[in-house]
């Protein structure tokens, strides 16, 4: 593995297979509660990878996000309704991998 300079708690698995080196971080992306806001910019696939998650606890992670795009298809999103859903994946998510938004709230002009 590596990890950032000076910040012991990264921890970045390095895999390798036949379509190359693949880098994973100690923590995934999860932008349920920002499902709505991306539904409006006609964001037509999303992309579930339960690389880390035990398959029983990822099928259930697939059917909150369905849950969710049903909500959004129907007008009847609410940021309630996305706050519940982030916290069944939340709950449903491997304990020793964290979540969190990446760079999405990140302003690109700060990133070098």
């Amino acid at each position: 593995f590596i990890s950032e300079p000076k910040k012991d708690e990264t921890h970045y698995s390095i895999f390798e297979d036949s379509h190359g080196t693949h880098i994973y971080a100690n923590n995934d992306l999860s932008l349920m509660q920002e499902l709505n806001e991306l539904a409006t910019t006609n964001l037509t696939t999303w992309k579930l990878d339960g690389m880390f998650t035990p398959g029983e606890n990822f099928v259930a992670i697939a059917k909150i996000f369905n849950e969710a795009r049903q909500a959004i298809e129907n007008n009847n999103w609410t940021t309630k309704l996305g706050e519940k859903l982030s916290q069944q994946v939340a709950e449903l998510h491997p304990e020793n991998r964290g979540l969190d938004t990446g760079f999405y709230y990140v302003d690109p002009k700060k990133i070098k």
